[in-house]
């Protein structure tokens, strides 16, 4: 391998490690993913709809069923320390919005 060839590669893992460290929490890619559970505990006849998203993923909208529906995701916060996840929840005639997931709040 050239000198030239030994100096690019050299420059590129450079660069990709770079990218792949964050100022928030290390490593990206070794950022622990969060699992995310809610359940339906408003009570017999009560169908919970969830709506749940942030800037970058949307999962869409989900019927939960009372009394053993739930509803999992999972997703890495992001480098920067500001993932959000939220999430609108309608029932009978209700609906409210709130924050699942606060990087601030909640990451370890």
């Amino acid at each position: 391998m050239s000198f030239f060839s030994r100096i690019v590669l050299l420059l590129m893992l450079l660069i990709v490690s770079m990218t792949s460290f964050d100022s928030v929490g290390g490593f990206s890619f070794l950022r622990h993913k969060v699992f995310i559970r809610i359940f339906n505990d408003l009570g017999p006849g009560l169908d919970l709809v969830a709506h749940c998203k942030s800037d970058d993923n949307d999962i869409g909208v989900h019927l939960i069923k009372y009394p053993d529906g739930v509803l999992p995701f999972h997703f890495r916060p992001n480098a920067k320390g500001t993932s959000l996840f939220y999430c609108k929840f309608h029932w009978s005639n209700v609906s409210h919005w709130f924050d699942i997931y606060v990087f601030d709040r909640d990451h370890p």
